[in-house]
């Protein structure tokens, strides 16, 4: 199990019994995971962590309803992706002033979308070689970590968070 060395099928009986320990066990063990997953999702890696805690209101809602314990993991991941996806498209249905609504499909998982993604990424590789070496090695730190904050960057360049907030900005910008 995800980092919290407890039995899924234990850890989901006793939050669906109310025992508001397992619920933190639930929310620690799994919270970093489901932030990784939503922040290669959303279109705005500034609503990873809203987009979390949504996932945790509709799993601590729901959790009765959950019948195997031991798909846990994958339930959790459903919801997450129907919470980023919801975002995604209020998102586009209300774009902030001037901001292009993305083109990219919902994430499904399917060959025809995982095809797409490698064109994509071939995309984006192409773009990186026009960038200046400081932005590349943001964007390339941003990609391989599957989407970064700039607190988690700011540490690797010698950055103060502002700086990297602003420099992360830059990069996927450019």
């Amino acid at each position: 199990m995800a980092g919290t060395g407890s039995d899924p099928t234990d850890l989901v009986r006793r939050v669906q019994a109310g025992d508001p320990a397992a619920q933190r066990e639930l929310h620690d063990g799994y919270r970093a995971r489901l932030a990784r997953f939503c922040r290669t999702r959303l279109d705005d890696p500034g609503e990873v962590e809203d987009c979390v805690q949504e996932v945790f209101e509709s799993t601590f809602a729901a959790i009765g309803t959950l019948r195997d314990p031991e798909a846990l993991l994958g339930w959790l991941l459903a919801i997450a992706g129907r919470k980023a996806a919801e975002r995604n498209r209020q998102r586009q249905r209300h774009p902030a002033a001037g901001e292009i609504p993305p083109e990219f499909p919902d994430p499904v998982s399917d060959p025809e979308l995982d095809s797409r993604r490698r064109e994509l990424l071939d995309s984006i590789a192409d773009a990186l070689d026009g960038l200046k070496p400081t932005p590349k090695s943001i964007m390339k730190a941003f990609i391989r970590e599957g989407g970064l904050r700039g607190s988690e960057l700011a540490p690797r360049f010698g950055w103060d968070v502002k700086t990297a907030d602003h420099e992360l900005y830059e990069a996927r910008t450019g």
